[in-house]
């Protein structure tokens, strides 16, 4: 049986999408889930996360909503929902000058054994992944539509 781990490597690999290297950090205990109910409550985010690792803040409010892959240093790779993002000029200086991509909720700092501490990733977001695939499968084909006369 092949591991979704195992799958989401070889996708990497075979679509030439070359992730983002950084630090994650962590949400103190419960903050996390404070901030995902009060989306899920205003309709921003899914009621059913069974299909994400965890969730992560980020630094565009704009990928809210996203599902991002996550691979810590030495780990496998995860699926997590983007549930929170930089609401501030402070926050964002701090994600850019330590390289921080994501903070990660206080379960995963948990099982990832970082609580204090930050840890390095690799990064794929949704966005990366939809403009490969967008260049690699579309692009090729608008030129057959240039002259073309609707």
């Amino acid at each position: 049986m092949v591991k979704i781990a195992t799958i989401a490597t070889i996708i990497l690999m075979q679509s030439g999408i070359t992730p983002k290297s950084g630090i994650a950090s962590q949400y103190a205990l419960n903050m996390m889930e404070r901030v995902v109910a009060n989306r899920q409550s205003w309709g921003q985010l899914p009621t059913d996360l069974s299909g994400v690792d965890g969730c992560i803040a980020v630094l565009s409010c704009d990928d809210i909503g996203q599902v991002w892959l996550v691979k810590p240093d030495g780990g496998k790779w995860e699926q997590f929902l983007v549930a929170d993002c930089a609401g501030d000029t402070e926050t964002i200086e701090w994600m850019q000058v330590n390289n921080i991509l994501v903070e990660v909720d206080h379960d995963t700092a948990i099982r990832w054994d970082t609580v204090g501490k930050g840890i390095k990733v690799q990064v794929v977001t949704e966005n990366s992944v939809n403009e490969k695939m967008y260049r690699r499968h579309y692009e090729p084909l608008q030129s057959l539509w240039t002259g073309y006369d609707r």
